[in-house]
């Protein structure tokens, strides 16, 4: 927008050429002039190069060109010309050169010759060094590549000549929160908002320094105020719920997430990632029926939106089969009451078990057989993935640990090649999800699965 705006004032400096030509020539100047400032330059580029042809050594007419060139996008033509004019205007003087230094200098960036654009700009600071407008070209220059340090030295040099612009203001925190300094970054962004209070962008540079610093109160408080601001509502809630969910606030943040849903309404490129984030958000605590519910209206309003496809493929399969999602899904209590019901049902009695992973369960128990005890290690894994064989490892491990004779895994997920391998050299039995289903099935059916939201 700066560049625009010198751009504009190179425009208007070169009027001064004018009142020297006949009126004819001012007055189709005079033309290009207002189509220049209302952005219309490329509509002029056969006028203005006709206007070349027959006068040109002239500076003015060229660096009107220029910036028709640029306004029509042909950056490259435009810094031609602004070079020709630049090489002319040193010893006319016809245009301000700190206005056709701006301007060749833009293009340059724009072809991506920051450091011809930054050489150009330093040059001319050299003798114009109070040009606020050049200041804050070779900061932003300084930040494209990728030096924010150099960057907020140059802006601070153009806030010293307008210390009280809030959009200078508002560039210098984003060139600190590059750089690492946070605490600058929150003084530049509350000295926003007391020159302009309701400023989004402010607010939420604010907020995400404190959430960053994991000041959660403070980063909500900003984030409150971001929601009450028109046209910022859910992007405020969302920045609300991550702070409560951070927090450890996981009912209340889940329930603040359904809140910025509801205030996105129909734009899609604020629903869209707010119903992704709440269905990863319901799996990941263990509520994962609602949490496919979400992510299943992810995929069909946006197919292929990033994992959500592939999560959905892995959860499905579970979700449709009532016994297999009461074993996935369900909470630990009823998870445990299903794997005693299934171990019930195969003959065992259980004499201690423990959970493990935070939601698998092992078993040690027996069963009397020809007068005599067999002692066996279950594991019941709610892994639904491959299990691979590093996990069976470890079971072996504590297998042999225990001085169980022999184990048995419960693998909904599968396994993958490697530990099928594995375990057919050692005393361990694999059940794959169809024998899990199967026994779920003689054990009698199925517990209730609680739905997100339950009790």
């Amino acid at each position: 927008m700066l560049v625009v705006l010198a751009a504009c004032a190179a425009v208007t400096g070169g009027l001064g050429f004018l009142a020297q030509r006949s009126i004819g020539f001012r007055k189709r100047m005079g033309r290009c002039v207002k189509l220049l400032e209302a952005g219309q330059g490329a509509a002029l580029l056969p006028d203005l190069r006709q206007l070349v042809k027959k006068q040109p050594s002239d500076t003015s007419v060229r660096f009107f060109l220029g910036r028709a060139y640029a306004q029509g996008e042909m950056y490259r033509e435009a810094a031609a010309e602004f070079e020709l004019a630049a090489t002319r205007n040193r010893k006319e003087r016809a245009i301000d050169p700190s206005e056709l230094a701006g301007a060749l200098a833009s293009s340059y960036e724009r072809l991506g010759r920051f450091k011809e654009a930054q050489g150009v700009l330093l040059l001319e600071l050299k003798r114009s060094p109070l040009s606020c407008g050049l200041l804050v070209q070779v900061a932003e220059i300084f930040q494209r590549r990728g030096m924010p340090g150099h960057a907020s030295d140059y802006m601070a040099m153009a806030l010293k000549i307008d210390p009280e612009n809030p959009d200078l203001l508002l560039r210098m925190a984003v060139f600190l929160e590059y750089s690492g300094d946070l605490k600058g970054v929150l003084e530049y962004a509350k000295k926003v908002l007391e020159i302009r209070a309701g400023d989004a962008d402010a607010c939420r540079i604010a907020a995400r320094v404190y959430y960053n610093l994991s000041n959660y109160p403070k980063a909500m408080e900003y984030y409150s105020i971001l929601a009450r601001m028109p046209g910022f509502r859910a992007s405020g809630l969302k920045g609300k719920a991550e702070c409560l969910y951070a927090h450890g606030s996981r009912i209340l943040a889940l329930a603040a997430f359904e809140e910025a849903l509801q205030a996105a309404g129909g734009d899609v490129d604020m629903k869209i990632p707010l119903l992704y984030r709440i269905g990863m958000l319901y799996i990941k605590e263990g509520e994962v029926l609602r949490g496919v519910e979400y992510l299943g209206e992810v995929e069909k309003r946006s197919p292929g939106y990033k994992d959500a496809g592939a999560t959905l493929s892995r959860y499905t399969a579970f979700s449709n089969d009532r016994s297999l999602a009461a074993y996935a899904f369900s909470r630990d209590c009823q998870f445990y009451d299903l794997a005693c019901k299934m171990l019930d049902g195969l003959g065992f009695s259980c004499h201690k078990y423990k959970q493990v992973k935070k939601r698998d369960l092992v078993f040690y128990a027996s069963r009397e057989t020809d007068e005599k005890y067999e002692h066996i290690y279950f594991y019941f894994s709610r892994k639904l993935t491959p299990m691979d064989e590093r996990e069976l490892r470890e079971i072996v491990n504590e297998v042999r640990l225990v001085r169980m004779k022999q184990g048995v895994v419960y693998g909904p997920g599968g396994y993958t090649r490697q530990a099928v391998e594995y375990a057919e050299s050692r005393a361990l039995t694999l059940i794959s999800r169809e024998e899990l289903a199967s026994q779920l099935a003689a054990a009698g059916g199925c517990v209730e699965v609680r739905a997100a939201g339950g009790g």
